[in-house]
């Protein structure tokens, strides 16, 4: 945690110089009625903002397994701080030793205010942005006021931030591969809740309107904290991740069948959205249900993976498709399906192997291949994947 606040009062050290050697460059500006005003900086108006840490909008946006593969061992090498929070400044330029409240909201006129912050300096830092959403925004000092700024964000996968819940993102946003695209705002995926604080719990609550959890840990994992056990729909059904949920895997967990068909009919009800589900990490267990969810809705495996692998930016530690090494073309994917972090054998591409290759159909798609495993092994009806893709995809 000290680490955090250190690399963020670094960055805000930085604007503030930014913001300091602008103010001496431009001023404040003087509109045509002689009024000072404070003058908006970044985002500048109508700017399209990542709410991702660089690195993992590296992530997000790579196209080739070795760019990833490189980002990701990139980051095991360096790590000084978790990055599954938003990163979003906002800057002006005023008088020094000002005192400012900045508004934030998500219409024009300010009135659904979002956030209000206090600042001593010019600069902000804001949270608790949805992605593909219209914000606007306005500096006040005293008599003096910017003008109303707009700027949206993208339209992207991106990690949320739950005061109090880790590696907490939205599964929509990510493209097919027939070219729809899953909706956001209605699946999310996390660590545990129960470490949730007040304001943790109303954003679940009232900004992301979440009304069913799916908890996929043992009764022994479960501790005392928040949850919707008493707030809405709540389905506790676990099973071992990875390989472990394909029966010709050899280590089969018949737990993963009734698991499963549990939770895609509960998926399969829109009456039930938006849902998030969970194991402890929000890495294996959870990691292993996204797989299954976004893949039957028709994402890639490149892209699937990569979603697996956004939780290394999270404290939960790194979760890779495969082990990574160092070749004299850079670094690959070994494309043993394993990897081994010291605690747990990670074996995400082992369980996609092992899914194609009992489960594939005529089709060759993985979407296909997935629908099969539900249907045919777990007794998932046809008609509640239908309506799970009817819901998810836009």
């Amino acid at each position: 945690m000290k680490i955090i606040k250190l690399k963020r009062a670094v960055t805000l050290i930085l604007i503030f110089i930014t913001v300091f050697w602008a103010a001496a460059c431009t001023g404040s500006k003087e509109s045509d009625t002689g009024e000072i005003k404070i003058e908006l900086i970044s985002p500048s108006e109508g700017e399209v903002v990542s709410l991702n840490h660089p690195d993992v909008e590296a992530l997000i946006s790579s196209q080739t397994e070795n760019e990833v593969a490189k980002i990701l061992w990139k980051n095991h090498v360096s790590w000084t701080m978790r990055c599954d929070s938003q990163f979003v400044f906002l800057n002006w330029s005023y008088e020094m030793g000002k005192q400012y409240t900045v508004t934030v909201a998500t219409d024009e006129s300010l009135l659904n205010v979002v956030q209000i912050i206090e600042s001593n300096v010019q600069s902000a830092e804001i949270g608790c942005l949805l992605p593909n959403t219209d914000y606007y925004w306005q500096v006040v000092s005293g008599e003096a006021r910017s003008e109303i700024g707009k700027f949206t964000t993208k339209r992207k996968p991106c990690f949320l931030e739950v005061e109090g819940v880790d590696n907490f993102r939205d599964i929509g946003g990510y493209k097919t591969e027939d070219g729809k695209t899953l909706r956001l705002g209605m699946i999310y995926r996390s660590a545990r809740l129960e470490d949730a604080t007040e304001n943790g719990a109303s954003v679940m609550t009232e900004l992301l309107g979440i009304i069913s959890e799916i908890d996929l840990r043992l009764e022994e994992e479960i501790s005392v904290g928040f949850s919707f056990k008493d707030k809405g729909n709540y389905l506790n059904a676990t099973f071992s991740g990875y390989k472990a949920i394909i029966p010709q895997s050899g280590i089969f967990d018949n737990r993963a069948r009734e698991s499963f068909r549990q939770i895609f009919e509960l998926l399969s009800d829109e009456k039930n959205y938006p849902i998030v589900f969970h194991c402890s990490a929000g890495a294996d267990r959870t990691g292993t249900l996204a797989y299954l969810i976004s893949g039957v809705l028709g994402v890639s495996y490149f892209e699937l993976a990569k979603d697996f692998e956004l939780t290394s930016f999270s404290n939960q530690g790194n979760r890779w498709r495969d082990n990574i090494v160092e070749t004299p073309f850079g670094y690959m994917f070994d494309g043993s399906g394993m990897m081994v972090d010291g605690r747990i054998n990670v074996c995400f591409g082992q369980m996609h192997k092992l899914m194609l290759e009992n489960y594939i159909t005529e089709d060759g798609t993985l979407a296909s291949a997935i629908s099969n495993y539900l249907i045919n092994e777990c007794g998932v009806k046809k008609e509640q994947i239908e309506s799970l893709k009817n819901i998810m995809l836009a």
